[in-house]
């Protein structure tokens, strides 16, 4: 692999050299401004990957090189905010990740117009989300917000997204589900994942999953749910895989006549509502806490690559 050490004048919040990687074998000591910009424009690399760095700030010119990259990873690098606009030239970009950051705070339009379709802001300090931060990103398939401290799910934050088919909210601080969690807007017939497990849920409205066909995987467990509105998935023709188990479930109703596979364990079932829980399916109970694969795509390039870090 390629590898660069260089003072660092791209980014310039960033500070000493670093080592970048690329799929050649040649080497580079150090790379003063001028041949930077260069190797840049010369190689226009297509992943770019940077850590352990002190960045607070993501800014609009920190990445002015970077117009054809297609995945960025800024991540370890203890990032507190993102400037509107700061992505404005990439483009290109299918995939961004920005994890084990100290975000607190998402903005409106810092991912508008691009063609994002994997976003992963999980392991950050958010709390708070605008209700545009997504708008127009109609190429997004994967959103990862797992591991912080979301505590109010908005339904407007999905609204235009309609390619979108998995959002990961695992261990947040989330307490209710509202009324059609995508908007009013959004309909989809492809398979959908929702992951809330870890949280604090102990509502659901009914119309939650309105418009939602297909759901591949829909993970409730180890929340303080009690019980779930019988119609919750009137509106959906199949489901895959259901996990409510390790709530605090005593009796439900609810029709699971299209759930394929389910948990329900470690819950304090009231038995004779448990039976008739169980003779009122069509699916298998188990007990298994074993994924379905994801439905994320894990496709790979072999196509330029930049480590910085």
């Amino acid at each position: 692999m390629l590898k660069f050490k260089f003072l660092i004048c791209l980014i310039g919040l960033l500070c000493g050299s670093v080592s970048c990687e690329r799929y050649k074998n040649i080497w580079f000591p150090k790379i003063n401004r001028a041949t930077l910009h260069r190797e840049f424009t010369k190689n226009q690399f297509d992943h770019v990957h940077i850590d352990h760095q002190n960045i607070s700030q993501i800014t609009k010119g920190l990445l002015w090189e970077l117009t054809a990259v297609k995945k960025l990873e800024i991540e370890l690098c203890q990032v507190r905010t993102i400037e509107e606009g700061a992505f404005k030239r990439m483009a290109r970009m299918e995939k961004l990740s920005l994890k084990h950051n100290l975000l607190e705070e998402i903005k409106n339009n810092v991912f508008k117009d691009l063609s994002i379709e994997e976003l992963d802001l999980s392991n950050n300090q958010i709390k708070t989300i605008s209700e545009q931060a997504f708008a127009d990103m109609r190429q997004l398939r994967s959103i990862n917000l797992s591991n912080n401290k979301i505590a109010v799910y908005h339904n407007k934050w999905f609204a235009d997204t309609q390619k979108l088919h998995e959002i990961n909210f695992e261990n947040n601080l989330i307490k209710v589900l509202p009324e059609t969690i995508f908007g009013i807007n959004f309909f989809t017939f492809s398979y959908m994942s929702f992951i809330f497990s870890h949280n604090q849920i102990e509502e659901i409205d009914e119309k939650a999953f309105k418009k939602v066909f297909y759901l591949n995987k829909l993970y409730l467990d180890h929340n303080t749910i009690t019980t779930l509105p019988r119609n919750l998935f009137s509106w959906t023709h199949r489901v895959e895989d259901l996990r409510l188990d390790h709530n605090r479930i005593v009796c439900t109703a609810l029709n699971i006549k299209h759930v394929k596979k389910y948990n329900v364990d470690d819950n304090p079932w009231n038995q004779e509502c448990l039976q008739a829980f169980k003779n009122g399916e069509d699916g298998t109970v188990t007990s298994s806490t074993t994924p379905l694969p994801s439905t994320t795509s894990t496709k790979r390039s072999r196509d330029n690559f930049i480590r910085i870090g």
